[in-house]
């Protein structure tokens, strides 16, 4: 399916999940290098100004603009995430083969590939590979003005590359003259490449892929640290742990020297060298070349682009727009863990959680990623925490009938009775709380003030009508009706409750997540 969006057109619209998954990518999935800012004729407001706003100032001085809104009014506003509460201090980049189990992370100055994080919030995922550059081994990208943002191949794959500007030393030995000329020479920017392999062997361990090159300058150097919490050896391009298992790979222009990996780099030369996140057999059929490595970048996004081709087709005026939503989907692949849509990687939130998988899953579908869609609904429909079990059963529900509205596969509906019935029956038989609602449960999964949730209750309302439209859908009439009936006498509860639970003080009324609670009012919002 491909969508083509030039200018408006009477009578054309298009899906606002659309609009929303650009901008989000626009801001947040892009790591791309960033062009100037588009000028404006007043002072814009402070980011002070913007919070204490009833109002979206920021999106109504875009819309001010002559050209109207772009990404380039507000990539200076909302600038990259760079630095974050780990060791390394940068913000990591997950690398991995599409759903695959195991991620890894390149850390986006280039400093390194799987390095610790040391706070508890952080998971060691593998073991640490330090990239050091210049005869006296400094970090890559530990001066940050040095450093330039990550690009992505061709714009959205995840095909990373990083520079970072560090001289080597140039000095006259021997026999030279007194009066010597200064001669000024170029330092070196060193160019890292990175990517993780989709060869499905080498995707179980989470292989990532590396080239050093020189962007410039040509007396390169380049030290690669691998640190092992035990003891190492290096061998046949191989360094490998007590055990012979294979911690990292290289091509023949490494050598060993002091624990560490070390190679030279010219004008015109490259090294590559491979890091599996999880330690591999010393079986394992790799020999790491040039060619080799050509030829895994060039599987690696045939297999991404093949991914893309099976989704909807998105083209913009602003090609960093067309980057973004391209890219937003590969990220959303690379954290699918198996069949789970997790929360993110390597982290404390690595893991599965109903509201945002359920919503990251819906808006793939909507992109066209049915079958995927309906392999993810299976852990969520599993998944469970104790203290929002009808928080759940509202969104298990409706990702149901948003699958069965989109494909009208009423075979899916069938096979999965089991688990829609028990989420039914869950929000049917148990509005047992005060007012006709459902029992206190959790403000939100973060807060464990126990509340009688809008949210909850409405979510399982329009659960409850939109599963028995789907089963009048699929000839399940009598079952349709019921929860029918069901539903329209909740509506009435869940209406009495907002309008006896709404605070007038303000303009507009403030209408409170926890009913029947007098929460305080939050103005602004």
């Amino acid at each position: 399916m491909s969508l083509r969006t030039k200018h408006s057109t009477p009578g054309t619209a298009f899906p606002a999940c659309v609009f929303l998954a650009i901008a989000l990518g626009a801001m947040l999935g892009s790591l791309q290098a960033q062009p100037p800012a588009a000028s404006t004729s007043s002072p814009l407001p402070t980011l002070e100004d913007v919070l204490a706003s009833r109002s979206d100032l920021w999106g109504e001085a875009a819309l001010r603009q002559p050209d109207g809104p772009s990404y380039e009014f507000f990539e200076k506003l909302l600038p990259p995430p760079r630095y974050v509460n780990a060791d390394f201090k940068y913000y990591p980049i997950a690398l991995s083969a599409p759903n695959a189990k195991v991620k890894a992370r390149l850390i986006s100055n280039g400093s390194g590939i799987n390095l610790r994080g040391g706070a508890r919030s952080w998971n060691d995922v593998g073991t640490p590979v330090i990239f050091r550059v210049g005869p006296d081994e400094f970090i890559f990208g530990a001066l940050r003005d040095r450093l330039s943002e990550p690009t992505l191949a061709e714009g959205y794959l995840p095909i990373v590359e990083i520079r970072y500007r560090h001289g080597s030393p140039f000095q006259s030995e021997g026999m030279v003259p007194i009066d010597q000329k200064r001669f000024d020479h170029p330092p070196e920017i060193y160019r890292l490449e990175a990517f993780a392999s989709t060869d499905p062997q080498l995707a179980e361990s989470g292989v990532v892929l590396v080239k050093f090159s020189l962007a410039q300058g040509t007396n390169g150097f380049v030290t690669a640290q691998v640190d092992a919490k035990s003891p190492i050896q290096f061998g046949d391009g191989k360094v490998t742990d007590e055990q012979g298992h294979i911690l990292a790979f290289c091509d023949r222009n490494w050598r060993w020297e002091r624990q560490s990996l070390h190679a030279r780099l010219s004008a015109n030369q490259l090294v590559v060298l491979a890091v599996p996140t999880q330690p591999l057999d010393a079986s394992t059929p790799l020999s790491l070349t040039a060619a080799e490595y050509s030829r895994q970048r060039e599987s690696c996004a045939s297999r991404w682009k093949e991914i893309l081709s099976r989704g909807m087709n998105v083209e913009t005026p602003e090609p960093y727009v067309n980057d973004a939503w391209r890219h937003l989907i590969c990220q959303n692949f690379e954290l699918i863990h198996g069949d789970r849509m997790h929360y993110s990687a390597g982290n404390q939130y690595d893991r599965l959680y109903e509201a945002e998988g359920s919503d990251a899953a819906l808006a793939m579908m909507v992109w066209g990623y049915e079958s995927d869609m309906r392999r993810l609904m299976v852990p969520l429909f599993d998944f469970t925490r104790k203290g929002l079990e009808f928080h759940q059963a509202g969104f298990k529900l409706l990702n149901l009938c948003r699958y069965y509205w989109q494909t009208r596969d009423a075979a899916a509906v069938k096979a999965l009775r089991p688990f829609w019935e028990k989420e039914a029956r869950r929000l049917v038989d148990n509005r047992t709380g005060k007012h006709g609602l459902f029992p206190r449960e959790q403000y939100c999964g973060d807060i464990h003030t126990p509340v009688q949730s809008i949210n909850v209750n409405s979510k399982a309302w329009r659960a409850i009508r939109d599963l028995s439209a789907v089963l009048a859908e699929v000839g399940e009439q009598a079952e349709a009706d019921r929860y029918a009936q069901v539903a329209r006498d909740f509506r009435k509860t869940v209406l009495a409750a907002i309008r006896e639970s709404a605070r007038r003080e303000t303009t507009p009324p403030f209408v409170p997540v926890a009913l029947y609670d007098h929460e305080p009012i939050h103005d602004p919002i």
